[in-house]
């Protein structure tokens, strides 16, 4: 395993050539054996569509899976070992992946994100839950999905982590976003909020992308953590995974000399999707012809 030797008091000079640190990498994390084999494949699926993003893991176990570039030893080993991971990277810019994901495209334009921003990640519509809603926060401010987080490597960026990190741990809290949330509300540090496609976890809405959509970047599902090596088909099915890699193959924002193609979505090619739209047309018709007697 390889070691990590560098520490929180001596962290490398920016100026010296030889100390460094590489400006761009992924990092995941995992504490128990079980964790293990899913960080390996999330690491393989950025290896295949980023090969020149190196990744290191943080864990309690041991791989020479040579997918990582770096294993560190994790200080904690407890349930969020993620926020460690943050805190200690090597990287000028790190983009955080949880262990139950599949990264389909480039995402490299992420990491651009923090020449303006400190902290980026997408934002995640499931906070009206009993444990998520904090009524001192406005509900227009977001919570964001802790699972794709990219950050800008500096004190203020740790400082965030490490805050989070002793607040789930004194709370005993099950749920670490709504104290992500909350932190981010009660500092100055500035946010980005990615797009849907860079952290999807209602992978069914993709049912009704066309091509005007934005290609998912990554698909974000608690079962992937029990599909093992299993790919987006395991998890969507195999229509809309071919729907998914259509839209990537003639996203214009993904490939610069995409051919464009009209792409319906699933949903309109069933008989029940053209039920639909006939009966969505008539109606439109109908409101028309009211508006103008």
């Amino acid at each position: 395993m390889t070691q990590d030797r560098q520490t929180e008091a001596s962290p490398p000079s920016s100026r010296d050539p030889e100390t460094r640190r590489p400006s761009r990498g992924v990092v995941l994390a995992c504490a128990g054996a079980r964790y293990l084999p899913l960080a390996i494949h999330t690491a393989r699926s950025v290896a295949m569509t980023n090969p020149d993003l190196p990744i290191d893991l943080f864990t309690d176990g041991e791989t020479d899976d040579p997918v990582f570039a770096r294993v560190v030893p994790l200080e904690r080993v407890w349930f969020r070992p993620k926020f460690e991971a943050m805190r200690r990277s090597r990287f000028d810019r790190t983009l955080y992946l949880d262990t139950d994901l599949r990264v389909l495209a480039d995402i490299s334009d992420v990491f651009d994100l923090l020449d303006r921003v400190e902290i980026a990640g997408a934002h995640d519509a499931y906070r009206a839950s009993r444990k998520a809603l904090d009524p001192s926060l406005p509900p227009a401010f977001p919570q964001i999905n802790s699972g794709v987080l990219a950050l800008r490597s500096g004190d203020r960026t740790a400082g965030i982590m490490a805050e989070v990190e002793r607040q789930l741990h004194e709370s005993q809290a099950k749920k670490d976003q709504p104290i992500l949330r909350r932190v981010l509300w009660e500092s100055d540090i500035a946010v980005g909020i990615l797009p849907e496609e860079y952290n999807l976890m209602a992978y069914r809405h993709v049912a009704l992308w066309s091509d005007r959509y934005a290609a998912p970047r990554i698909v974000h599902n608690s079962r992937f953590s029990h599909l093992g090596a299993g790919g987006l088909a395991a998890l969507t099915g195999g229509r809309l995974a071919r729907h998914i890699e259509q839209l990537i193959r003639h996203d214009p924002t993904l490939q610069t000399d995409a051919t464009r193609s009209r792409i319906f979505p699933p949903i309109d090619r069933t008989p029940w999707g053209a039920v639909a739209r006939a009966v969505e047309k008539i109606r439109l018709e109908a409101a028309k012809r009211r508006a103008k007697d």
